[in-house]
């Protein structure tokens, strides 16, 4: 973990990458807080005990249900990370059935609207028929999420009515189209948490 904190070593976002630490921490952690607990009168380590859990959980009541989005109250939440550089979300669970729920009463009739994610992956949008110009299947079809009669999946860089970005600025940052889009035009719709947009959708 000491490694990957260095400023000039890569930065990956997957903590799969160090979750071995993650027992190691929680074993000094504990340690650390009976040694604080220890230090203090009994009803004073009972209410010490208790404002840390509340101040801990605070963060992730305010940010539900995007627990990806989570920061301790050490960075300053979602907010605090962001002004450090930080990604306020990862794997699009910032599309919450509220965003769904914003196209279904926008577009509630036919023709189908075509709907265009970014950033895309398979997780979402399952295959690209290149016949149909649309993909087919992903989570948020099986899932139930996206009514193939009303709503297709296209391309961000092909022809779209709307654009649902979730806020991996990383990646937004590389897609010119993307970038321009979440830097200067007007949503239609947004989600947020902590004060930070999270999800934004964007009508043609």
């Amino acid at each position: 973990l000491g490694f990957f904190s260095l400023p000039a070593v890569p930065k990956y976002d997957g903590v799969r990458l160090f979750l071995s630490v993650f027992p190691l921490l929680a074993i000094l952690g504990g340690i650390g807080l009976a040694w604080v607990l220890g230090k203090l009168p009994r009803r004073g380590a009972v209410l010490f005990a208790i404002a840390f859990v509340v101040s801990q959980a605070i963060p992730l009541v305010t940010v539900s249900p995007c627990y990806l989005s989570y920061y301790s109250r050490l960075v300053g939440g979602t907010g605090g990370a962001v002004k450090l550089g930080m990604e306020p979300t990862y794997w699009g669970d910032s599309v919450t059935w509220e965003a769904f729920d914003w196209l279904y009463r926008e577009h509630p009739f036919r023709p189908r609207a075509r709907v265009a994610f970014f950033p895309m992956s398979e997780f979402i949008a399952g295959g690209y028929d290149e016949a149909t110009r649309e993909f087919e299947g992903g989570l948020f079809s099986y899932d139930g999420y996206v009514d193939d009669n009303r709503f297709r999946i296209v391309k961000f860089d092909g022809q779209w009515d709307y654009a649902v970005l979730f806020a991996r600025r990383s990646m937004i940052g590389t897609d010119p189209a993307a970038k321009e889009l979440w830097d200067g035009a007007k949503p239609a719709w947004t989600f947020s948490r902590g004060g930070v947009d999270l999800c934004r959708i964007y009508r043609r």
